[in-house]
């Protein structure tokens, strides 16, 4: 629902997708090109959405994967670690360019956003009120901002689909 009506949502799932693009690719073949493409990605991807930090972690995951699963892999440990270090390294250089709130302090700036993502009101304007959400809101909230035209879609099909 956020996506009708808050900016960051769609170009935050288009990078997403682009960077788990380029991450099949450079798991694919891990030249120098494709560390440095995927790391631009997911920079750009951190500084859309803080969120985006799943992605690194979620690269470093796969190349493990990779090299457990792939035998070719185990003779080449040496270029796996640098490029995995060629990874870190570039992903550090453009997230810092690509977000400018780092540019002061970069490591205290971040340490900030990362622990103030946290932090956020709970409380909700609902009804005229500024309450506690109860636990109808979501879908109030759902019925209220989704197209109706959408919600009907997704009932008909939901009424139609046999199991």
């Amino acid at each position: 629902a956020h996506s009708f009506y808050n900016s960051k949502d769609i170009p935050c799932l288009v990078m997403f997708v682009v960077a788990a693009y380029t991450l099949v690719r450079y798991l694919e073949r891990k030249t120098i090109l494709r560390i440095v493409v995927h790391a631009f990605s997911c920079a750009v991807l951190i500084g859309i959405r803080l969120l985006g930090i799943l992605m690194p972690f979620l690269t470093f995951v796969f190349i493990i994967a990779d090299v457990l699963i792939r035998h070719e892999s185990k003779g080449k440990s040496k270029e796996i670690a640098i490029s995995v270090i060629l990874y870190g390294l570039f992903l550090t250089i453009f997230v810092v360019l690509c977000w400018p709130t780092l540019w002061s302090h970069p490591l205290r700036n971040f340490i900030t956003a990362f622990t103030d993502v946290g932090h956020y009101e709970k409380t909700s304007y609902f009804l005229g009120d500024y309450v506690e959400s109860p636990w109808y809101y979501y879908s109030l909230w759902i019925l209220i901002t989704t197209p109706l035209w959408y919600l009907c879609c997704f009932f008909f099909n939901r009424c139609s689909t046999e199991y």
